[in-house]
């Protein structure tokens, strides 16, 4: 049941990846993230992340992304994270916000998602100066509440904007919190179901917000892989699934 990467996909994403003229379209940046991956931080998308990214960007709120190791998925993550935040792009709650949530199997991994989205700021940063000639420097790194009240660690980003990213390990501090957007890393190795049902999916309860799945495989075993559903047992899933096989990485030639 390995996804099947469209023909027409394939074509968009190499016509997103065209330099072309050296101006950047903001209404393209928020409505594409293969778009913003490259053109404002530098960055060729692989084909399964544009594809991944295309179901978010068009309205899926619901996502379970099964992949093989090392392919990009934790980067896949950070670079749409970033993107939502910075631009505001899904405002919930009284003061029209947009949060998001990571949560991983360990703390070291949600710690390492943050510094991978700190990693793509400075990528920006770069980007941007080179491509206006050095007119805008720290583009990214500007937009960041570097005020002492504002919470900027090793587990959390605050934009000038209001909008922040946290990262949390899989604990009951994950309770309280409400998120526009909740990313749960390698999925499959939290064990507990209760850190799903109880502590993640509630978040999104009052914002109306999206779920992200993502793992590498762990077994046919655990609410993950019952929730991925690989052999269709479900009469009805609301996840859109992905199955994405390292060959299919292996095979890019756009």
């Amino acid at each position: 049941m390995y996804s099947v990467i469209p023909e027409k996909q394939k074509q968009e994403l190499k016509d997103i990846c065209e330099i072309g003229d050296k101006s950047v379209s903001l209404s393209k940046t928020k409505e594409s993230t293969s778009y913003f991956a490259f053109h404002s931080l530098g960055l060729n998308p692989r084909l399964w992340q544009h594809v991944l990214w295309n179901a978010l960007d068009y309205s899926s709120k619901r996502v379970s992304c099964v992949t093989s190791r090392q392919i990009g998925k934790s980067t896949a993550v950070a670079i749409y994270a970033l993107k939502v935040a910075a631009y505001n792009l899904r405002p919930k709650g009284f003061n029209k916000k947009t949060h998001v949530g990571i949560i991983s199997a360990t703390d070291e991994q949600s710690k390492k998602i943050m510094l991978e989205i700190r990693r793509l700021i400075h990528m920006g940063d770069e980007n941007v100066s080179k491509r206006t000639g050095g007119k805008i420097e720290k583009f990214y790194t500007k937009m960041i509440d570097s005020s002492q009240a504002a919470s900027n660690n090793k587990t959390a980003i605050t934009f000038k904007n209001g909008n922040q990213i946290i990262c949390l390990p899989p604990t009951p501090r994950i309770r309280g919190y409400s998120f526009s957007y909740v990313f749960v890393d390698e999925a499959a190795f939290i064990i507990d179901d209760n850190v799903f049902f109880e502590y993640i999916e509630p978040t999104t309860a009052n914002t109306d917000g999206v779920i992200v799945l993502t793992s590498t495989p762990n077994g046919q075993q655990g609410w993950f892989f019952d929730l991925f559903d690989p052999e269709n047992k479900r009469e009805h899933n609301e996840y859109k699934r992905f199955w994405i096989h390292y060959t299919s990485v292996e095979d890019e030639d756009f």
